[in-house]
């Protein structure tokens, strides 16, 4: 089966969650226009990682609003929408949370961030998932980790023994480790025999310069499709057969 899958990238601008929302559906409306049936975003594309903002705007009642139109754009372009992340409030706490759409604006499943990155802070504000689940969709098996989460192989490991096909990794990784973002990308492809769709971010924060180069890798871990720096989407048609291909080919499954 063959799928058409896209990321797209910008700058997030703290402070700004109506102008990041703005370019968040144009640049979707974009890919769904070229034929993209999934939509990928970036990590806290609505916020950035502005703590105070997060604190202080992001009730109960707006983080359902966020839902609801979230749900509303998958509907209306009739896309399967990887939600990037956004800020998830429960009891009292905040998430770090990917919300997963299908074509009909239902939510399919979410994941919480499972590993805080304490450089930046994280692990002080968002409290850790437990979970990392993976969504059966009539485009494939699709499992979500976020940004830090690349450098742990367990989970995607995990994702794997679940059965996943593709996995999605929103992110804000910054320089200067573009080079680790491009080697991780293509280490979990090839080790696990999955597509793997890193999201990245570009701009910069004032503290932290993002570097951008969202990938979509093959299960043989061929680069089928690459941003820059600048803002952009990418689009890549993905054949689902390779998947088995691959573990056949290597492990006799």
């Amino acid at each position: 089966m063959k799928i058409k899958l896209a990321t797209i990238q910008f700058d997030i601008l703290p402070g700004k969650v109506d102008q990041n929302r703005a370019v968040a559906k144009r640049m979707i409306s974009e890919a769904a226009d070229q034929g993209a049936q999934i939509v990928c975003l970036p990590e806290l594309f609505t916020t950035a990682y502005d703590f105070e903002l997060i604190k202080n705007y992001y009730s109960e009642s707006i983080f359902t609003e966020n839902i609801s139109w979230l749900g509303h754009l998958a509907h209306s372009l009739k896309i399967y929408l990887v939600a990037g992340s956004i800020p998830e409030k429960e009891e009292g706490r905040f998430y770090n949370t990917s919300f997963f759409f299908n074509d009909q604006g239902t939510v399919l499943g979410k994941y919480r961030k499972i590993h805080l990155f304490s450089p930046m802070g994280e692990d002080t504000f968002f409290t850790p998932g437990q979970d990392c689940p993976v969504m059966e969709t009539s485009l494939g098996r699709i499992g979500i980790c976020i940004c830090y989460d690349l450098r742990f192989p367990a989970q995607f490991a995990d994702l794997v023994s679940k059965d996943a096909e593709i996995v999605f990794i929103p992110a804000q990784f910054p320089h200067p480790r573009l080079d680790h973002w491009r080697i991780l990308l293509r280490a979990r492809a090839i080790e696990n025999h999955i597509f793997v769709a890193g999201c990245n971010r570009v701009g910069s924060d004032g503290r932290h310069l993002f570097c951008g180069h969202s990938c979509i890798i093959s299960p043989w871990g061929e680069t089928l499709a690459e941003a820059g720096e600048r803002e952009s989407g990418i689009i890549a048609e993905l054949d689902l057969d390779m998947v088995l291909e691959s573990r056949v080919f290597f492990r006799g499954e």
